[in-house]
């Protein structure tokens, strides 16, 4: 009798064991704009195609317009596969980590080379990088690529830049 009881302790234990664990995500929880948390994702929104397979040219920054004459513009392209961005503030190649969501961005430290660019507007670079970092939310169209800060203020407006053939 005393072996019954405890192999059948044993079982019961095993089994209310497994039903208090649940599966997590590694990437976490998926957030939703709905007050609803059990949405499943295909009503989620999605992230757009075009972010991914765009190189884009930095037109304005901090509201500020680059000189649509400078050989040499801040640029940006995000790889997908990896979640890491590479670019130019203008004269230095920027590099780093990003995370993503279907409206929320989030920029990594942002790496850079040291080459010494004597027409490079320092002033334009350091505004660049500071606002990658501060990029918190993103809008994105086939032609523009638009990043914005936590209170929803445009940091960086990008075009796509034009092929040349």
């Amino acid at each position: 009798m005393k072996q019954l009881f405890l192999g059948s302790s044993l079982c019961v234990a095993l089994i209310m064991s497994g039903c208090t664990s649940t599966p997590t995500s590694p990437a976490g929880p998926i957030a939703s704009n709905s007050p609803h948390t059990t949405a499943n994702a295909s009503s989620l929104p999605q992230i757009s195609p075009s972010l991914f397979k765009q190189h884009w040219i930095a037109s304005e920054i901090n509201g500020f317009q680059v000189d649509p004459k400078a050989t040499n513009k801040p640029s940006l392209q995000l790889d997908q596969a990896t979640k890491r961005f590479s670019g130019s503030d203008g004269c230095n190649r920027i590099m780093g980590s990003y995370q993503l969501s279907s409206d929320q961005l989030n920029f990594g430290a942002v790496a850079t080379t040291k080459m010494l660019c004597a027409s490079a507007d320092q002033n334009l670079t350091l505004q660049y990088k500071q606002s990658l970092e501060k990029t918190t939310q993103y809008r994105v169209s086939p032609e523009h690529l638009i990043l914005l800060d936590s209170t929803g203020s445009t940091l960086l407006v990008f075009d796509v830049a034009q092929s040349v053939n």
